[in-house]
């Protein structure tokens, strides 16, 4: 088996929090998503809407945390899929 054969990186952007973007019953991609690596499991890409999400969860928590926290006393820590 070759390495672009193996789906490790697919399954990376699951640990990061990434979900699949295609449907699990039919292995279709959504539409749009036919060569990211979410929509496609091998031989896919990596995208910037893949990054993109992952910040955007973090950030919407560090605007929740900011309102309630004083970012000169307290730090603030995000964690991935808690």
């Amino acid at each position: 088996m070759r390495l672009r054969e193996i789906p490790a990186t697919h399954e990376f952007g699951h640990i990061l929090g990434l979900d699949d973007k295609y449907n699990t019953q039919t292995n279709q991609s959504f539409k749009g998503w036919e060569q990211n690596i979410m929509g496609k499991s091998i031989g896919g890409k990596v995208e910037t809407r893949n990054i993109e999400e992952l910040l955007e969860d973090a950030f919407k928590e560090y605007d929740k945390w900011i309102k309630n926290h004083n970012p000169k006393k307290e730090k603030f820590y995000y964690e991935i899929n808690p």
